[in-house]
C-alpha cells in the first residue's frame, strides 16, 4: 500500500523511492544543509507520493527550499512516539550504573561534534564560568555521548566528559540535571529533548533552530539563547528558580504525553498513509 523511505540523503532512499514513486512516502528529516540544495533532491520529492515530517518548522524550511505545489495535499506532519516513563524505575537506573554527580550540573547528550554545536556550548560555557567564577551553586556541566572532543587541547574548567553511557545512566542523569542544554541549530526533531521532558528535566535550546525553539515555545518547556550573555542569563535564572525549573519540567511533560504519545502519533501517522496524490505530470 505504501513505501516509507528514510532520511532523504541516501542512495537507498533517493534510488529505492523511484522505484514505485506512487507508493513511496519520503520522511526526509530535513535540516538547513547543502545537501539540500541539489536539484537532484526537487526531484525526487516532485515525484514520489507524499511526504511525512518531522515537525512544522521542518515543513516550513521544505517549502523554503523546494516551492513544491499542492504540498498541503501531499504531506503530514507526525513526528515520534514514545513509551510513558515510570517514575519507580529511577532508583533501579541510579543502581545500575553507580553514584550520581555530588555537584549541580547541566547536561549534553549527544554526539560529540561540531555538527551539533558542541563547539559553540564549550566556548560559551567557558565563558560562564570566567564571568561567574565559583559561585554558590558551583554549577558544572556534563557531557555524554559518542565522539570525541579532538578540537580542543583540553576541556574547559567546570565540564565533565563522562563519555558513552548506559540507557539506565543517562535516563538517571537527566533526571537529576538541572536542565538539558541541546545547542544543536540543524535538528529536524530531537529525540533528546523528549527524553529530558519525560524525566523531568527543562530544556534549553539555541534560538537559531527553528524546530528546537518550536518545541519550546509550544510546550512552555524550556528557554532559549542566542548570545553568550544570553546563555549566562538562563543558567542564571534556571539556577535561582527551581520552582521554574519545576514548571518548565512539568510543561515539557505534558507536552510530549498529549503530542507524541503513541496514541497520538500512529493517530497522525494513519492519516498520513491516506495520502494518495497522483505522480504531477512530467
Amino acid at each position: 500500500d505504501a513505501i516509507l523511505f528514510a532520511p532523504y540523503l541516501f542512495a537507498t532512499t533517493f534510488f529505492g523511492a523511484l522505484i514505485y514513486p506512487e507508493k513511496s512516502i519520503v520522511i526526509p528529516c530535513l535540516h538547513d544543509e547543502h545537501y539540500a540544495y541539489q536539484g537532484v533532491f526537487r526531484e525526487l520529492f516532485r515525484r514520489v507520493r507524499g511526504i511525512i515530517f518531522n515537525a512544522v518548522p521542518e515543513r516550513e524550511l521544505f517549502q523554503e527550499i523546494y516551492a513544491l505545489p499542492g504540498m498541503e495535499k501531499r504531506s503530514a506532519v507526525v513526528g515520534m512516539g514514545f513509551d510513558p516513563v515510570l517514575e519507580v524505575d529511577a532508583d533501579v537506573e541510579v543502581d545500575a550504573d553507580g553514584e550520581l554527580p555530588n555537584f549541580p550540573y547541566v547536561i549534553f547528550s549527544g554526539c560529540k561534534e561540531k555538527g551539533k554545536n558542541i563547539d559553540l556550548l564549550l566556548r560559551y560555557f567557558e565563558f560562564y564560568h570566567s564571568r561567574n567564577g565559583q559561585t554558590s551553586t558551583n554549577l558544572q556541566l556534563v557531557l555524554i555521548g559518542s565522539g570525541a572532543i579532538d578540537f580542543r587541547e583540553s576541556l574547559p574548567p567546570g565540564v565533565h566528559d563522562f563519555g558513552f553511557v548506559s540507557e539506565a545512566r543517562k535516563s538517571a542523569l537527566l533526571r537529576n540535571a538541572t536542565a538539558l542544554i541541546q545547542p544543536s541549530q540543524n535538528e529536524s526533531f530531537s529525540i533528546v529533548i523528549m527524553e529530558a521532558w519525560q524525566r523531568g528535566c527543562p530544556v534549553i535550546v539555541h534560538a537559531g533552530c527553528p524546530v528546537t525553539r518550536h518545541h519550546v515555545t509550544e510546550s512552555g518547556g524550556g528557554l532559549y539563547f542566542a548570545t553568550p550573555d544570553e546563555f549566562c542569563g538562563v543558567l542564571d535564572r534556571l539556577t535561582a528558580d527551581p520552582l521554574l525549573r519545576e514548571e518548565l519540567a512539568q510543561a515539557g511533560q505534558d507536552y510530549v504525553a498529549q503530542v507524541y504519545s503513541w496514541e497520538a502519533v500512529l493517530a497522525r501517522f494513519q492519516d498520513a498513509l491516506r495520502i494518495n496524490n497522483p505522480l504531477p505530470n512530467s
